[in-house]
């Protein structure tokens, strides 16, 4: 990492800590592997006679992850840290659906990165674009002696160390990129959010500007191997304004639904990674505006007068504005205020 980046990437660990970290937590259950879990326990938890209905042993000769194609997929399989998407559903050894994704909201999941069970992933990491197949997992291989709760009821859809059936449907997946490659892309689906913005479908901008933070990543990129310095330089500088621009972007299409909650956070988030984006500066103070933060709101237009910050004439024309709005409340105020004590005391 050249030393430019250096001040920036603190500010992405400090923004993004906490995502980091439950990642991390998230990943760490799956460190130790189901096979040696299965080996120490002496069996398969796997229901006997599965082979019977053409699953074969895909685990090693553990029997703790069973596959049965029902449709052959065409390509090749994903590399390590693909990032795919899919249709899955989980049973239950009694038959109930536990879990699922649909085609029409499939789930994204990077290969080996730990974002699913185990069996899941190395069940995933085999399969080839289109391809169907069905599952039996191990609970060493599934969810182990957690269980798993169902987001729909108040029990466990998936008992402590029961095993489970997996369907899985490989609609499509994406090789890893290198830093280069991320950017290009995600520029992409910001060009593609900001043409369904002019549309007014903000629901559409917010998936594609949702897609380009995502194809980032929570870390500023690495620069690749082969670029020189100014390209790194380059790198940094176009990926710290790119996620700027996202955020403000996110704030915007919130703030033309009406979510001011939503809308202030999303400036925040492009504030801390750029704290003179005149765009997010300006939509806060209309945010504080909306809410009759007056004196918040000239504060900040008067910053930005002061640093040069975003197109004058706008900033004036608003700041006269509000400070109008702020002075109308100000007597609004005071002449309650005279009302309640103008009486004589009791």
């Amino acid at each position: 990492m050249h030393g430019s980046c250096l001040s920036d990437l603190r500010l992405f660990v400090i923004c993004y800590c906490l995502t980091a970290l439950e990642e991390t937590a998230y990943m760490e259950q799956w460190v130790s592997d189901g096979r040696t879990i299965v080996q120490d326990r002496g069996s398969s938890l796997i229901p006997p006679g599965v082979e019977d209905d053409g699953f074969v042993d895909v685990s090693g000769g553990f029997r703790g992850l069973l596959k049965r194609q029902v449709q052959v997929g065409s390509g090749d399989v994903p590399k390590i840290y693909a990032e795919c998407h899919c249709a899955y559903t989980y049973w239950t050894v009694r038959g109930e659906v536990a879990d699922q994704a649909t085609e029409d909201e499939p789930l994204e999941v990077v290969v080996g990165a730990g974002q699913v069970s185990q069996g899941f992933d190395e069940g995933l990491a085999a399969m080839k674009e289109g391809e169907v197949s069905q599952f039996w997992l191990d609970p060493a291989f599934a969810f182990r002696e957690n269980g798993m709760r169902c987001s729909k009821n108040e029990w466990d859809a998936v008992g402590p160390d029961e095993p489970v059936r997996l369907e899985v449907r490989l609609l499509r997946f994406m090789n890893p990129m290198n830093s280069k490659e991320k950017l290009e892309s995600a520029t992409q689906f910001k060009d593609e959010g900001n043409s369904f913005f002019q549309k007014q479908d903000f629901e559409k901008a917010l998936l594609r500007y949702h897609s380009a933070l995502r194809r980032l990543g929570t870390a500023l990129l690495r620069p690749d191997k082969n670029m020189t310095v100014e390209e790194s330089d380059a790198l940094c500088a176009a990926d710290k304004s790119l996620r700027a621009t996202l955020n403000s972007n996110i704030a915007a299409c919130w703030f033309a639904r009406g979510d001011l909650v939503k809308c202030l956070a999303f400036c925040q988030k492009a504030l801390l990674i750029d704290k003179r984006h005149a765009k997010s500066l300006f939509r806060k103070a209309l945010v504080l505006e909306k809410r009759c933060e007056f004196e918040a709101a000239v504060e900040i237009l008067q910053r930005m007068l002061n640093e040069k910050i975003g197109v004058t004439d706008d900033i004036l024309a608003m700041k006269a504005r509000v400070e109008s709005l702020n002075s109308e409340q100000t007597k609004v105020q005071h002449s309650v205020y005279k009302k309640m004590f103008s009486g004589d005391s009791s």
